[in-house]
């Protein structure tokens, strides 16, 4: 193990020994640094605002263990022909980005506990884990502040070990967990902080079966109001909050996967709707999710057959300003509309006001009737 200090001003990280120093400000002549050295960038590097370390190696990664960044400037790191991995603790400083979304920043699993410190900045394509990493190693990453990735097209991916985000807010495009094996997949400990998600399509994505979800009171907020649809594909795990927090947006919302759910909530200000994929579940405790006067919110199944909202935890959910179709509700006598509602043809489970549908309208009084 040796520290590796960075020298030169912008240049590439590779195989040479032209950017790196034994000593800070010495001169150069080391060996590029390996998952055993410690690197530095420090404000005797020869940085100035708006230089890029380019990442390339012609036969090999660029890696190191422990990273510490304090130059004191905005600089940029650039995907050439390698990532930059990560094995041990990480600090940046405010000002460092990815120079595209093709520049990824691994955190490599390890044995050993490790902590990651952002400072501020905002990466392009952060990735837990890595495909050369088959079994999970033990360790844990620990965020100590916020992580955000702010570059279009950037992404956090969560392939394995335990990531810990503690109080910190996390804000990025969108979210992957890949698929796993029965010795590789992440255990996300998702804190209390706000998961932000800004990008469109499927911006949540969970595709691994082993991957374990300890939702605390996190709260995964969808933030993108252009016109495009968001998917949160929660693949039946269990989440605090999820919360389409869309604005003017009058795209679609769809949520996959059979999942449970503390608090749904929609804050959404125009007409829009929401699918349930066919056939699957939602387990909600706590509904915050109806419209009001001339924004009524639609609620659907992605196709003719229903989905299922389950309620939680005792109690009734009241219902306003929504248009319900193909979705069946229980446990019986829990979800109650009033008279802004609209029921379609296939709704089962619901308790409908007869007084606020005119092809319901056969009796005078307020009698409240299941459909």
């Amino acid at each position: 193990m040796a520290n590796r200090y960075w020298v030169g001003g912008a240049g590439d990280w590779n195989a040479t020994t032209t950017h790196w120093s034994e000593t800070d400000g010495g001169a150069n002549g080391a060996s590029s640094p390996n998952e055993n050295d410690d690197v530095f960038f420090t404000n005797l590097s020869g940085l100035s605002a708006g230089n890029t370390i380019n990442l390339s190696k012609s036969t090999d990664i660029c890696r190191c263990k422990n990273f510490t960044s304090t130059t004191g400037v905005a600089y940029k790191f650039k995907y050439v022909t390698s990532d930059l991995h990560i094995y041990g603790n990480a600090i940046f400083e405010s000002g460092i980005t990815g120079a595209a979304s093709d520049t990824y920043f691994y955190f490599v699993p390890t044995a050993n506990d490790c902590t990651i410190q952002f400072n501020g900045c905002s990466l392009s394509y952060i990735i837990f884990g890595d495909t050369s990493v088959t079994t999970n190693r033990g360790g844990k990453k620990t965020l100590l502040d916020s992580l955000s990735i702010t570059i279009s097209g950037g992404k956090l991916e969560l392939r394995s070990d335990t990531i810990d985000v503690g109080n910190n807010n996390i804000t990025v495009p969108t979210v992957s967990i890949p698929s796993g094996t029965a010795s590789r997949y992440p255990t996300i400990l998702m804190g209390s902080g706000v998961w932000t998600i800004t990008g469109v399509g499927t911006a949540w994505s969970r595709a691994s079966t082993q991957a374990i979800i300890t939702p605390q009171t996190s709260t995964i907020k969808f933030s993108n109001t252009s016109s495009s649809a968001i998917t949160f594909a929660g693949f039946g795990k269990n989440y605090n909050t999820v919360w389409f927090d869309r604005g003017s947006s009058a795209a679609t919302n769809t949520i996959s996967g059979s999942n449970t759910i503390s608090e749904f909530k929609d804050t959404g200000t125009v007409v829009h709707q929401t699918n349930f994929t066919a056939g699957t579940s939602q387990t909600i405790t706590t509904w915050n999710a109806n419209g009001t006067v001339g924004k009524v919110f639609k609620l659907r199944s992605t196709s003719t057959s229903n989905a299922n909202l389950i309620k939680y935890g005792g109690g009734v959910v009241n219902l306003a300003y929504l248009d319900i179709d193909y979705i069946t509700a229980s446990p019986l006598n829990t979800w109650l509309t009033d008279i802004t509602s609209i029921a379609g043809g296939h709704t089962v489970g619901f308790v409908w006001d007869e007084l606020r549908d005119p092809k319901r309208m056969g009796v005078l009084d307020r009698t409240m009737k299941l459909y």
